[in-house]
């Protein structure tokens, strides 16, 4: 098993074919959108440049 996915649903959220989340059982929609919203900021945080 390529991912390791032992019950359903899983959801695996991957960045440079490289796992940085994973949730297996059932989410509400409003909280995986918000985990989904979260490490959308935290990739764009990293992003920002100082001045």
């Amino acid at each position: 098993m390529k991912y390791g996915i032992r019950s359903v649903p899983t959801f695996v959220v991957l960045k440079n074919n490289e796992e940085v989340w994973r949730s297996s059982g059932v989410l509400s929609e409003s909280a995986l959108e918000q985990k989904l919203i979260g490490l959308r900021s935290r990739k764009d945080k990293k992003n920002e440049h100082v001045n």
